[in-house]
């Protein structure tokens, strides 16, 4: 099989954005950055014996060698490939390079053409800006649609207009003005909450719930005063749904045009953040069998192909809290989280098990490392292994233990990623119970337990 190497930076709608479109009311957050700056680890999930993840940052040894350990083949980058002040620095157009305008512009090319040689075929989590060049630079292959296809079909406007192709229900508008937002605002507000979103908003951030008129005419002021220094408004409005569950569907769009489904997974999100992916249950997928979802998947991936997309996709859904099925809340054409979840049970198949893929936030005291939290989880009987077939297996270091500033002293906030194997929902709860537990012996505040 031809060697892959999968690579790629999170928070991939910073880069599609539109430099002068105005911006929702959003305070900055170094830590978040930097925590999103080190998720690129966990596409080690996608390799096999022959592949390569090349990481911002190179990974940390003892979380390497633990993952090789069980059962996870993957080669890596033992150097970095951006520097230390990117940690913590805003992921946005123009402000931190992404991966793969780093790997054109250091001066590590040597090292790198020398450890991935030509020929392997570039894995991007999302194709960016650099991402073409990057492969015609180191002779690895793979056919990218342009930044204009990508930046197209990653809009929000590009999920209602699907929705109106495919004859979903649209309660969405689109806006371009700040009269339009308060005038449809107002409208929607009649009958409840409603949702202003980012055009490339990402999730948890991009987008506002708002429930009375004075949140938004303050968020009309606040887009007003960009409007007045030359920004260009585009935002999505929609009621807020009442949900009973959110899921989403995995798929890849050959470049023969073949729509092939690979997953569906159930989420637990934090409001409108990310919170856990989990195995879809048979009464989901049977319903969805029932209902046509697959069909309109499909459907909807042959448009995008006839629209110059190809490569992978996940697709947002719901179901409602009055068991009506919402099928495309919005499409996201790139790898996805729940993409990692099911490699990661892929792996898993070996033991006859599956993961949950969920994270704890906690903040860091910067009195221990990763070596010493995989020790800890061991002596309690919680890390996954050979030898044990249920537990917990972190998928990334640099999310928690953050290496900039190697001299600073001072607490950081950050996230452990981990997939909890379990027997079941009692196992699976008595896992993130301990892990949170042996994290606050690590020295590491819990301030979010996983889901």
């Amino acid at each position: 099989m031809m060697p892959r190497i999968f690579c790629g930076t999170f928070e991939a709608e910073a880069y599609w954005r539109e430099a002068d479109l105005a911006k929702l009311p959003t305070l900055p957050d170094g830590d978040f950055s930097r925590v999103v700056a080190a998720m690129d680890e966990m596409l080690f999930a996608f390799c096999g014996p022959d592949d390569a993840v090349l990481t911002a940052r190179c990974m940390d040894d003892a979380h390497a060698d633990y993952l090789h350990a069980i059962g996870f083949p993957f080669r890596r980058n033992p150097f970095d490939l951006a520097p230390p002040d990117d940690e913590g620095r805003v992921a946005d157009a123009g402000v931190a390079p992404n991966v793969f305008q780093r790997m054109v512009e250091e001066p590590f090319t040597e090292r790198l053409a020398a450890s991935c040689p030509a020929g392997a075929r570039l894995e991007p989590f999302a194709v960016l800006p650099g991402t073409a060049e990057v492969a015609r630079r180191y002779g690895w292959l793979g056919v990218f649609p342009s930044q204009e296809i990508i930046r197209a079909v990653n809009t929000k406007n590009y999920s209602l207009r699907m929705r109106d192709c495919l004859g979903i229900r649209n309660p969405g508008v689109t806006v371009h003005d700040v009269a339009s937002l308060l005038d449809r605002g107002a409208t929607l507000l009649e009958h409840g909450p409603i949702l202003v979103k980012d055009d490339y908003g990402v999730s948890g951030k991009g987008n506002q719930r708002i429930e009375t008129h004075r949140s938004l005419e303050r968020i009309a002021k606040h887009l007003s005063a960009q409007v007045a220094a030359g920004w260009r408004v585009r935002f999505i409005l929609e009621p807020y749904l009442r949900k009973r569950s959110d899921f989403s569907c995995q798929f890849h769009i050959d470049d023969d045009g073949e729509v092939r489904l690979i997953s569906v997974q159930e989420l637990v999100n934090n409001g409108l953040a990310f919170g856990a992916s989990c195995t879809a249950g048979p009464d989901l997928l049977d319903r969805l069998e029932r209902d046509g979802y697959f069909r309109t998947i499909k459907a909807m991936g042959s448009t995008m192909y006839a629209d110059g997309y190809r490569g992978d996709v996940c697709v947002d859904s719901m179901i409602l809290h009055d068991g009506e099925l919402f099928p495309l809340v919005e499409i996201n054409a790139r790898k996805s989280m729940s993409l990692i979840k099911h490699a990661i049970d892929e792996s898993l198949r070996r033991v006859g098990r599956k993961g949950c893929l969920t994270y704890v936030s906690a903040v860091n005291d910067r009195s221990g490392d990763f070596a010493q939290l995989l020790g800890l989880l061991e002596r309690e009987g919680l890390l996954f292994s050979t030898a044990r077939d249920t537990g917990i297996i972190p998928l990334t270091s640099g999310t928690m233990y953050l290496r900039s500033g190697a001299d600073r002293k001072e607490p950081v906030r950050g996230r452990l990623y981990v997939a909890a194997v379990a027997e079941g929902p009692d196992q699976h709860a008595s896992l993130l119970a301990g892990l949170g537990r042996v994290m606050e012996q690590a020295g590491l505040r819990v301030t979010h337990p996983g889901r």
